[in-house]
């Protein structure tokens, strides 16, 4: 690669297959590359490129964010780029995974990355079939006292009130963690309560979390408002409340006002398929 002046490289469903990328890697591979920046999402990659990614990584000293979302990369392709991630050289900040056909066994080994890791600081698996089984081995990654992971996103990554008991675990021991995003899962008031209790604890470093989409009910009012009241590092809380199969309560109006608050906006949404509330709680400055 003769270019010294790129840093950003973003192409998106440009086909480009793993030929294609593996003629990327051989550029990224050389001493002169500049690259910081590479997305290379929908390009119908494969396992196969992550052997190429995987040498990019080990080899490139610029690269700092790598996102190969939307592609077929499978649990045997990530297995490929932890190997990379994990190498104590690497310098890739930010790992976008989303969408790329992982399960719970891409998380055995993503799990020794958030463990080694001396750069990832971000870490995307959203719209990934993860599962409790999967997130309960990331939360202990996150429990590790080396762990410097500050965000990691697992929406819609087909989670229960299970994953819920392992993460409040994490979060009593992680020190590094600054967002979660947990929208788009399955979980049970109950399984929330469990979550909150963690939030409130004095050592919590978590500024930002999503809860929103998540089949919860205004039954957690209470627990989150406790959040936002004890927690002094929460900057933003997003949380939405659905009743699809069945009615709201007749006290709603009642439970909802005690998200008055001046940092706090409630919306609701009436729809055929329900009655929806949004919250969002911004910390004002």
């Amino acid at each position: 690669m003769t270019n010294r002046s790129l840093t950003t490289l973003y192409l998106r469903e440009c086909n480009l297959e793993d030929t294609g990328a593996k003629m990327l890697c051989e550029a990224f591979c050389q001493p002169g590359c500049s690259v910081k920046m590479l997305a290379l999402f929908e390009n119908q990659l494969t396992s196969s490129s992550c052997e190429d990614f995987r040498s990019v990584i080990l080899t490139n000293r610029t690269l700092t964010s790598l996102n190969l979302r939307d592609n077929k990369l499978g649990d045997s392709g990530v297995k490929l780029l932890c190997e990379g991630l994990c190498d104590p050289g690497c310098t890739v900040q930010e790992m976008e995974l989303a969408t790329c056909e992982l399960t719970q066994a891409s998380c055995m080994d993503l799990r020794s990355v958030l463990s080694t890791s001396r750069s990832l600081t971000k870490l995307s698996l959203t719209w990934n079939s993860l599962e409790d089984s999967g997130v309960k081995l990331l939360c202990e990654g996150l429990g590790d006292p080396r762990c410097i992971l500050q965000e990691l996103e697992l929406y819609g990554c087909d989670l229960s009130s299970s994953s819920l008991q392992d993460l409040a675990s994490a979060l009593l021991t992680n020190q590094s963690l600054t967002s979660l995003d947990l929208a788009g899962n399955k979980f049970e008031d109950s399984g929330v309560k469990q979550l909150c209790e963690a939030l409130q604890t004095p050592g919590c470093t978590l500024q930002t979390v999503r809860v929103g989409y998540c089949e919860l009910t205004s039954s957690c009012t209470e627990e989150f408002m406790a959040v936002i009241d004890a927690n002094t590092s929460l900057e933003e809380l997003d949380v939405s409340f659905g009743y699809e199969d069945v009615a709201p309560p007749v006290d709603l109006d009642v439970m909802l006002l005690r998200f008055d608050h001046p940092s706090i906006a409630v919306r609701k949404n009436n729809t055929q398929d329900g009655l929806f509330i949004y919250v969002k709680y911004k910390k004002q400055n």
